[in-house]
């Protein structure tokens, strides 16, 4: 059985490599590889079944690891209902329904490889952000289908009683580990993290408070410059700039404590790894086993994301390490990690935001057991901890208007307080908010983002971006402003125009110098109702329409929660008002401006 995987965040990695161990357990020869690297040539011919697991990325697009495998699927002169006719295949989606392409990547991989006559084992699996358990909501009930699937192919292993599975530990670690103690002089200085090959130094020259004194939410606009000598880093209005945070060291110290390794401790991989195991590389260096690894401290300070909740994998290697060595905390973990736990797990683990130091501090004789376990047991952890991830923040300044290589971003600091009143920052958000002039960002490179001023000059635009979804739309503005092209609505909403008006006073003295931006306001909370950009949309419905019906484009930018379905129901409604298109015409009106580019959204949750 194979489990092929195509993730830009590592969470389809993980979830791949979960399955594929679970099929280990249950009989079969399974190994999860990345769709970067799997032989798609070999796909018609895999003995058994072939699960597929795969994020959506941008806008519905598939994620960087699996476009050479899909371009491959897509080809024309794959004959169809017969190219795939003798395998068996399952498809898992992990995707956010506040986004309208919800999922779209799992959707076209699972009816692609069905027209190409593969055999669906279960029904597409779609995971969703959105759920308040995360993916693990649709995982659970989907792998049940599965292994049932499984069991009735024919060839399949003997079928594992569900009790001997759970009695059979965790089996083999994802890779065999070398641990050489107290090495702070044994070897060079580690490799950097793997990146996009671009990472620049960045010194900060300025960094404004946007909003009030005072008020809730701390909104920053940060200025950047390159700081290592280099050539100035060029980038184009919508582009975002990626920056690597750092876990806090008193995160790093308290994991480092649990596992009983000691900071300058060489951790590396002892012998070959799965080619397609793109971590391994990743996290150790040198994948093939000799090199000497990285320092314990830079691997949980740079490349293991523990600052955020860990995944329920980790309850069950806690709870393996926990059995024998403390009964109750043993029957707390199982519990965790059972299905049946699923609530109590969101309740102690994703509701509070736990760190994956503060679990492993709550769990003592777990982390015992893992120390007792040695190498073994620290590869079962760090197998079911994510990647730290880059942060990615649109780039609120203008490659012409802003000469001499200014980069600035808009950051809101992210302040969480939970159900039991603990106070939760961002990693990152919290770490720039608290730069000074001078201060060093040492790892940062842009990305093309998903919004792009069109080619037509002369196209106008309806911008849509509410708090920092203003960020791009500041950086096309300012750029239209000295082209003197094309005219501009730009819709912006906040809760009070004293208090988090981000770059009012900016927008609305360049409102001011002619008549082709037209600023519209919502402050939700300064009148005696709730007013929000989709009511602005309607209140200016006529200059809404008369701009797309001259060749515009929308674009929105903000939280993906309800904003975006909003503002599509409101353009929606404009069509109808103004241009005297039925509903049904009108959706399939806004389809088919989505389809050329002419309604485009970049949100987040």
């Amino acid at each position: 059985m194979r489990v092929i995987y195509g993730s830009e965040t590592g969470n389809a990695e993980d979830v791949a490599e979960g399955l594929a161990a679970g099929a280990r357990l249950r009989g079969w020869e399974a190994t999860a590889v990345s769709m970067e690297v799997y032989d798609v040539t070999g796909l018609p011919v895999e003995p058994h079944a072939v699960v597929a697991v795969c994020s959506t990325t941008g806008q519905g697009e598939v994620p960087g690891p699996m476009r050479r495998l899909w371009r491959f699927l897509l080809r024309s002169d794959l004959p169809l209902g017969t190219s795939l006719a003798r395998v068996k295949v399952a498809v898992f989606g992990l995707g956010d329904s506040g986004y309208a392409d919800y999922n779209v990547a799992a959707r076209r991989l699972a009816a692609r490889l069905q027209q190409l006559g593969a055999e669906a084992l279960v029904p597409l699996g779609l995971g969703d952000d959105q759920h308040r358990l995360g993916y693990e909501g649709a995982l659970e009930v989907w792998t049940k289908g599965l292994w049932a699937a499984l069991e009735a192919l024919p060839g399949a292993p003997p079928k594992v009683a569900e009790h001997v599975i759970s009695s059979a530990g965790l089996g083999a670690p994802r890779w065999a580990l070398r641990v050489t103690r107290s090495a702070a002089a044994a070897g060079p200085p580690p490799a950097e993290p793997e990146g996009s090959g671009e990472e620049r130094r960045l010194v900060v020259r300025r960094n404004v408070r946007l909003t009030a004194p005072g008020w809730v939410q701390d909104v920053r606009h940060i200025e950047l410059e390159v700081g290592d000598g280099g050539a100035q880093m060029a980038y184009r209005s919508g582009d975002v700039l990626c920056v690597r945070p750092e876990n806090p060291e008193d995160e790093v110290d308290a994991v480092l404590g649990s596992l009983g390794l000691g900071g300058d401790d060489l951790v590396a991989v002892e012998g070959p790894t799965n080619d397609g195991d793109p971590r391994a590389r990743q996290w150790f260096g040198d994948g093939g086993g000799g090199g000497d690894g990285v320092s314990a401290r830079e691997l949980l300070r740079r490349r293991v994301d523990i600052s955020r909740s860990p995944r329920r994998r980790l309850f069950a290697v806690l709870a393996e390490h926990a059995r024998g060595q403390d009964e109750e905390e043993w029957e707390r973990l199982a519990y965790l990690a059972s299905a049946e736990g699923m609530d109590a797990l969101y309740a102690y683990n994703q509701r509070e935001r736990r760190t994956v130091g503060e679990v492993l501090s709550d769990f003592p004789a777990a982390c015992a057991g893992v120390r007792a376990a040695g190498n073994a047991g620290l590869s079962h952890v760090l197998s079911a901890l994510g990647a730290l991830q880059p942060r990615k923040f649109s780039l609120s300044s203008s490659p012409s208007a802003d000469t001499g290589g200014v980069l600035a971003v808009t950051v809101a600091v992210l302040v969480v307080k939970t159900p039991y009143k603990r106070v939760r920052t961002g990693l990152c958000s919290t770490w720039l908010a608290g730069l000074g002039p001078g201060d060093v960002v040492p790892r940062a490179w842009i990305e093309e983002g998903a919004l792009r001023l069109p080619e037509r000059q002369d196209a106008p635009l309806i911008l849509v971006g509410p708090g920092t979804g203003v960020a791009p739309f500041r950086s096309m503005v300012r750029e239209v402003a000295l082209q003197g092209l094309r005219s501009v609505l730009l819709f912006f909403g906040c809760r009070h125009k004293e208090q988090d008006w981000l770059y009012g006073e900016e927008m609305g003295a360049l409102e001011k110098q002619g008549s082709w931006l037209a600023v519209h306001n919502a402050f939700s909370r300064d009148g005696p109702k709730k007013r929000y950009v989709q009511h602005c949309i309607a209140e200016h419905a006529r200059a809404v329409w008369q701009a797309l019906d001259a060749g515009g484009t929308v674009m929105v930018s903000g939280s993906a929660k309800d904003m975006p379905q909003d503002v599509e129901a409101a353009i929606c409604a404009a069509a109808q008002s103004q241009g005297a298109l039925s509903e049904a015409d009108a959706r399939a009106w806004l389809k088919a401006l989505k389809h050329h580019g002419r309604y485009v959204a970049e949100t987040w949750s």
